[in-house]
C-alpha cells in the first residue's frame, strides 16, 4: 500500500463562500485540530504533510508555524490550487487535498489511506447536494450510479459533489493530469468530478461521511456540533 501525502491548504479568511452561512459554533482552530488528530492517529500511512497557507498571516500561521508550510500569497481558489497542484506533482505517494474549513473524524485520514489504492478517486465528504441537487445553485444531478463498493469497514458511493477536499491516487493524477490540473477544471468542482467519470473515474464518497465542509452544505448522519465540542 502507497503512504499518502497531504496537502492542507488553509488561509485566515473564515467566511464562506457561494452565499452559504456558517454555524455560530464553526472555528477553522477546532478544525485544523480535527485534522492534525486524524493525521496522527494515521501517521503509519502518511509519507509527508505540507501546509499551504495562503495571504496574510495570522492567527492560524501561528498554529502550524512548526510544520512544513508552502507559503503563497495568491488570495483566491484558483491560485492556491494550481500551486498545490504544481508543488504535489513531485510526490510520489498518493495525493490527500484537504481544505481548511472541514472538521474531520479520528479516523479519517487513516480510512482514506487504505481505501484510496482501490478506489482511485475519492473523498470524505458526503455532500449534501448529492440528495437534493436543486439546493446548490440548481445544478441537476447528472450522475446516476448506484453501484457501492465496501473498503476499509465503510460502504462506499458514488457522487459527484464534494468541494476539493479529496484523495486521489498517484497513478490517476499523474494518468489525467492535463484534466485535473486544466483551468475548467480547477475552478469548478462539480465540473472537475463529472469530467472524471466521464473519463471512467468515479468520485466515491463514504456513508455515513468521514468529514464535512462547516457550513450549510455538511454531511447527514452525524451530529458535527457535538463533535466539535469534543476538539
Amino acid at each position: 500500500m502507497n503512504k499518502i501525502d497531504i496537502f492542507y491548504r488553509i488561509c485566515e479568511k473564515r467566511t464562506a463562500i457561494h452565499g452559504a452561512s456558517r454555524p455560530e459554533w464553526f472555528s477553522k482552530e477546532k478544525c485544523l485540530t480535527s485534522f492534525l488528530n486524524s493525521v496522527e492517529n494515521a501517521k503509519e500511512y502518511v509519507n509527508s504533510f505540507t501546509f499551504i497557507h495562503d495571504g496574510p498571516e495570522g492567527e492560524l500561521y501561528e498554529l502550524i508555524k512548526n510544520y512544513n508550510i508552502l507559503k503563497i500569497n495568491e488570495g483566491n481558489h484558483l491560485g492556491s490550487m494550481t500551486q498545490t497542484y504544481n508543488y504535489a506533482s513531485n510526490f510520489k505517494g498518493n495525493y490527500f487535498f484537504a481544505e481548511d474549513d472541514y472538521l474531520y473524524l479520528p479516523d479519517c485520514v487513516e480510512k482514506i489511506a487504505i481505501s484510496i489504492d482501490e478506489l482511485d478517486l475519492l473523498t470524505p465528504y458526503d455532500h449534501l447536494a448529492g440528495y437534493d441537487p436543486g439546493f446548490y445553485f440548481n445544478q441537476p444531478r447528472l450522475v446516476n450510479d448506484e453501484r457501492k463498493s465496501f473498503v476499509a469497514d465503510k460502504e462506499w458511493k458514488i457522487s459527484e459533489f464534494a468541494c476539493y477536499t479529496y484523495s486521489i491516487s498517484n497513478k490517476l493524477f499523474h494518468a489525467k493530469k492535463d484534466i485535473i490540473t486544466s483551468e475548467y477544471c480547477t475552478r469548478g468542482d462539480l465540473d472537475f468530478y463529472r469530467m472524471m467519470y466521464a473519463n471512467g473515474h468515479p468520485l466515491w464518497v463514504p456513508v455515513p461521511a468521514l468529514a464535512t465542509q462547516v457550513d450549510d452544505y455538511m454531511s447527514p448522519n452525524v451530529d458535527w456540533e457535538e463533535f466539535n465540542k469534543t476538539l
